[in-house]
């Protein structure tokens, strides 16, 4: 068996014996444990959906194939990053070996990936990004931009070869020892700060109250506003990593969230079920103030990282310590 086959293998037992556990859940016993008077737009609308398309999760083209049954409206990112995680080597590889040819691969890669998004949403007059609008978000799998745009790979690769080039070059600050000029850092945390705040509040003048449409603006802001994120993640990591941002790094590396960072993928996997079911079993109108959002966020929370430690301890971290057994032995 090939290194790269051995790399393929690995990733999906990480990823998928939680992951089908909680898809069997979907598709057999989530109707039964609960009911409300949005039960059966909610729950059983999602295990019916289920029941005809599960088989796309668990092959990880839920994203692309039947879009219109989409099992867990979150999985559709799993999807993408496992697609990425497969095109990464096809880049990392050349970088390591051939680094003329490798950065040219990587440069044109993360062009590509952030055209791409700009002519589609010019070319098809689709929204800048996913606007959450109560109609829009009753149903994420009616959603006309959420099935053919928001949750494709090639409208978010962008993110993951921005992630690779800020990777590669953490590695050669690393490698080479060089450290990183005063003037550089000033000049990158102002940087980062602006593309963050840009990226993070810019989508706001597209919620204006009778503003008309323009495709050109959209489609500016659809291929921009992750690659303005980006920058503003990528100069934090390489900042703390290379130990120019004490403050920021001590608090990322609080130990508390340790434990916490070990459960982020079973979150991921149980936040959905969360919500829906909250949503399917309400029996009243809600004021949503802003005490009660946080209110019931924070309940949200708990409860999902409860559910999340439930399905670590049973399967992903037996799963884990199978893996570290077989890296170690350096067979499989």
């Amino acid at each position: 068996m090939s290194k790269f086959h051995v790399f393929l293998h690995v990733s999906n037992c990480r990823l998928t014996p939680s992951y089908m556990v909680v898809i069997f859940f979907y598709c057999t016993l989530m109707s039964r444990i609960g009911d409300g008077p949005l039960w059966d737009s909610k729950i059983k609308l999602e295990q019916e959906r289920c029941q005809k398309s599960w088989w796309t999760n668990l092959l990880y083209v839920n994203n692309y194939v039947k879009t219109e049954h989409m099992c867990m409206f979150q999985s559709w990112y799993l999807a993408a990053d496992y697609h990425l995680f497969i095109i990464a080597p096809l880049i990392i590889y050349p970088l390591w070996r051939w680094s003329k040819a490798g950065k040219a691969i990587l440069g044109i890669s993360t062009f590509t990936s952030v055209i791409i998004p700009m002519i589609i949403t010019f070319k098809d007059k689709l929204d800048p990004t996913f606007m959450i609008f109560a109609p829009e978000v009753s149903d994420l799998n009616d959603n006309f931009y959420f099935k053919t745009a928001y949750t494709k790979t090639h409208m978010r690769a962008g993110s993951y070869f921005f992630g690779l080039f800020f990777g590669y070059l953490l590695h050669k600050l690393q490698t080479k020892g060089l450290k990183i000029p005063n003037y550089v850092l000033w000049f990158g945390w102002f940087l980062s700060a602006t593309c963050g705040i840009i990226s993070m509040y810019s989508v706001g003048i597209f919620y204006y109250p009778n503003r008309e449409y323009n495709a050109f603006e959209a489609a500016v802001y659809a291929s921009l506003h992750r690659v303005a994120w980006c920058i503003s993640i990528g100069w934090i990591m390489i900042a703390c990593i290379t130990k120019n941002a004490p403050l920021v790094n001590r608090f990322l590396s609080w130990k508390p969230f340790i434990p916490l960072s070990r459960l982020t993928y079973c979150a991921y996997l149980t936040n959905g079920f969360v919500e829906i079911y909250s949503a399917g079993s309400i029996r009243q109108g809600i004021y949503m103030s802003k005490h009660q959002m946080g209110r019931q966020s924070l309940s949200h929370i708990v409860l999902t990282f409860s559910l999340a430690f439930v399905i670590c301890i049973l399967f992903e971290s037996p799963i884990h310590g199978l893996e570290k057994i077989l890296l170690k032995k350096g067979k499989l």
